[in-house]
């Protein structure tokens, strides 16, 4: 058993770590906590806007979260079958979305409550990204993007259709009214979220 982490908080810049989740000042690179606990490799991690709290992934399917002021672990869900492979805050707000490699999304309300599943993808999905109202998930699996629109009544999912390369990253705008998609054939597409 090796400890793999995520997470070196460096001049106010995330970036990647095997070894344990590092955080650091982020004035002065100094070491403020060195977080274990994960057994798989660490897949992804987010800070919520505020930084009042840390969520890694792993290739387990496993989510921790953590208190990224004084490093404490806040809770553990084995979320996902397969690696988890998105994760992302509603900006000002405590939700959390996570996605894994089996096409399952999930939506968690924090304090941790049981999450609402949203219907899946049929691959891997590979990013996920939320408006700052939470209305809309926007997720994305190998060329199909998936919006759903979970206030509505009842919930609906559109598929938008066009993607010629693997999708490999993606973005919601501010106000929610632009989707931006990345593919592996140097594309980028911008999509109405609001139709």
């Amino acid at each position: 058993f090796v400890p793999v982490g995520i997470a070196i908080l460096e001049q106010d810049r995330l970036r990647r770590r095997v070894g344990g989740s590092k955080n650091l000042e982020p004035r002065d690179g100094k070491l403020l906590h060195d977080l274990k606990g994960h057994a798989a490799a660490i897949t992804r991690a987010d800070i919520h806007t505020e930084g009042s709290q840390l969520v890694t992934g792993d290739a387990a399917g496993v989510i921790k979260l953590w208190n990224p002021a004084d490093g404490a672990g806040q809770g553990s869900l084995g979320a996902h079958v397969g690696k988890v492979t998105g994760l992302a805050y509603r900006p000002g707000a405590p939700t959390l979305i996570s996605a894994g490699e089996s096409g399952a999304v999930k939506l968690w309300q924090l304090p941790l409550v049981g999450p609402r599943t949203l219907p899946a993808h049929t691959a891997s999905v590979t990013a996920v990204a939320i408006s700052q109202d939470a209305k809309l998930i926007v997720t994305v699996a190998d060329k199909q993007v998936q919006i759903f629109d979970h206030a509505a009544a009842p919930p609906q999912t559109r598929k938008l259709e066009g993607q010629a390369g693997v999708v490999t990253a993606l973005a919601l705008s501010a106000n929610s009214a632009v989707t931006a998609s990345a593919s592996a054939n140097g594309i980028i597409k911008f999509w109405n979220s609001a139709d």
